[in-house]
């Protein structure tokens, strides 16, 4: 195919998987645009668009880019699997075991974003798409999301939220936002209702990942008062399982990748 015929911007956003591909490490706009030589205005405009189309994730507090579990999910049809395939089985695990809607979810610079989910059975169930995106402070996965972060880090997270347009701005209570991520790192999983979602009730834990410091988010959600009603039940019941896919997976010599 001629040089002409290819759409530029489409041939950029491959350029860049390609580059991830290569590197297999995060990457900063600037070592993108010096290594693709491309202006630091287009790169940086591309760029922002993979991450808001939910295909590129991005750290804002290390300024770096990566790939995102939904972007890997992509090509699973044709045998490619993620390095965390044993996600999929984990998610229809907690779904047998609770019947509620189970969620993975990754912080995406100042927001959470659903990255898979599996609706609940239940009659009165919680329906969420991929790549919804839910508040880093003002919802109960951002905040174990951020229970594995240090203080400080915690801290630089909020000013940068706080600096956010108006319509997106959070005004994060640190106070109390510090005694609740105190409970999270107590208890090993986080516990919320009408956080995000008046009427729903989440319970979250932290996922630990081979290749990234970063957790992923395991959700359960619904309805609060059912939720409430079954949260301790709810509680039992994921921790035997995540205690489950840990041992199992050190049977196998892999990295342990669950907390």
């Amino acid at each position: 195919m001629a040089g002409d015929d290819i759409v530029k911007s489409a041939a950029r956003v491959f350029a860049v998987l390609e580059l991830f591909e290569a590197e297999q490490r995060p990457m900063t706009a600037t070592a993108i645009e010096r290594t693709l030589q491309w202006p630091q205005s287009s790169t940086l405009a591309l760029l922002k668009t993979m991450v808001q189309l939910g295909y590129l994730a991005f750290d804002p507090l290390e300024r770096h880019y990566e790939p995102s579990l939904r972007l890997s999910n992509l090509g699973r049809w044709v045998g490619a699997r993620f390095v965390q395939g044993h996600l999929d089985d984990l998610i229809r695990q907690v779904g047998e075991a609770t019947g509620e809607t189970v969620s993975i979810v990754g912080q995406n610079d100042l927001w959470m974003e659903f990255l898979s989910v599996r609706a609940g059975r239940n009659p009165l169930t919680l329906n969420i798409d991929p790549g919804t995106h839910a508040p880093l402070f003002g919802s109960i996965i951002g905040l174990v999301a951020l229970s594995c972060r240090s203080d400080r880090e915690i801290a630089e997270l909020a000013q940068r939220v706080r600096k956010l347009p108006a319509e997106s701005r959070e005004t994060p209570d640190m106070a109390h936002i510090a005694e609740e991520i105190a409970t999270i790192r107590a208890a090993g999983h986080g516990i919320g209702y009408g956080r995000y979602i008046a009427s729903v009730g989440a319970i979250a834990w932290p996922l630990r990942q081979d290749r990234d410091p970063r957790p992923l988010i395991l959700s359960v959600a619904g309805p609060t008062e059912m939720i409430r009603e079954a949260e301790a039940t709810i509680v039992t019941a994921v921790e035997k399982i995540l205690a489950g896919h840990r041992a199992s997976r050190g049977r196998h010599g892999q990295a342990t990748a669950l907390t």
